[in-house]
Formats: C-alpha cells, structure tokens, sequence
C-alpha cells in the first residue's frame, strides 16, 4: 500500500508540474497562484524525500515511535510552515489570492491538523483509532490540492481562449 500510495504522490507532483508550466505560459505574469503552485511542488518534493529517508534510512536506527514522532510532526510542521511562507510571500509581493489559491492553502492546513490528529492518536494516546480517517484523508486532500491547481489552470486557458476568439471576432466586425 505505501508504495503504492507514493506512485499515486509522483503522478499528483508530475500534474502539479504540467499545471504549473502551462499556468506560466498562459498567465504571462505573475500571481498568486503561479507562487503557491511552486511551493506547493516544493513541499512535494520535500516530502517525497523525507519519507524515503525516514523508512529507509531511520527505521533500521531509531525506535518506531521515534520514527512515528518525526512522521507525523515532520509532515504537520513542514504543512504548516509552507502555507506560512506562501502567504507571506504573497503578502510581501502584493500578490492577490484567487479562490484556488486559498482552497489549496486551506488544505494543506488540514492536511497539518490531520498528521497532528494522527500524532496524539499513535504516539500520545498509544491508539490506532484513526488509522482509516489518516488513511484516507491524506490522499484525499492531496489530490483534491491538484485537482484544484487542474481545474484552475484549465479555467484560465479556456478564459484565454476565449478571449482570443473574441478579439478575432470583434476585429472582423
């Protein structure tokens, strides 16, 4: 299931990846969106990192909750401290967040509280009782991340297309 579920992580960064290229090339400016799509990658790409090494290369020299400790509360504070950045980022910039922008920054906070919810579950209470919910919900809200930066990009090419077509129509008359 883990590996899995990190193939399922490499195809959502490849389609973060191909948003975020044609977000550039039809949006021609930059925006919000554009900055927290490449955070977003990043934060990706750290996390990719971070549970290889935590599963191949901590498990043989720490005890599985030391493992379980730096799991649950690397991912939460690495979540945290990119939605942090981005929009401090986007503040410094004067960048203005777009619904999608938000929605992706909300849900990378969730996704925070969740691995937050799963520390006190396995590690504080000693318990599995949100095995399922964990299970489900972080691949969930990862795709539901990339499935906004999709429809979002798709909105605006069509928005772009659109005007196009309409400054040929208008040029015409």
């Amino acid at each position: 299931m883990q590996l899995f579920l990190y193939t399922i992580g490499e195809y959502l960064l490849l389609l973060n990846i191909i948003a975020l290229f044609i977000s550039v090339l039809v949006l021609l400016h930059r925006t919000a969106f554009v900055a927290i799509l490449l955070f977003i990658i990043i934060l990706q790409l750290l996390h990719m990192w971070f549970e290889e090494y935590l599963l191949n290369i901590l498990t043989d020299t720490l005890e599985k909750k030391d493992v379980r400790i730096l799991w649950y509360m690397g991912f939460a504070v690495t979540d945290f401290l990119f939605v942090w950045v981005a929009i401090s980022y986007c503040n410094l910039k004067e960048l203005l967040r777009d619904k999608s922008s938000n929605f992706i920054l909300l849900s990378t906070c969730v996704l925070g509280v969740v691995q937050m919810l799963r520390y006190a579950d396995r590690v504080l209470i000693n318990t599995d009782v949100l095995g399922d919910f964990y299970s489900l919900s972080i691949p969930t809200l990862n795709l539901g991340i990339t499935f906004a930066a999709i429809t979002y990009v798709s909105y605006m090419c069509g928005s772009e297309l659109l005007s196009f077509i309409m400054s040929i129509y208008e040029r015409r008359n």
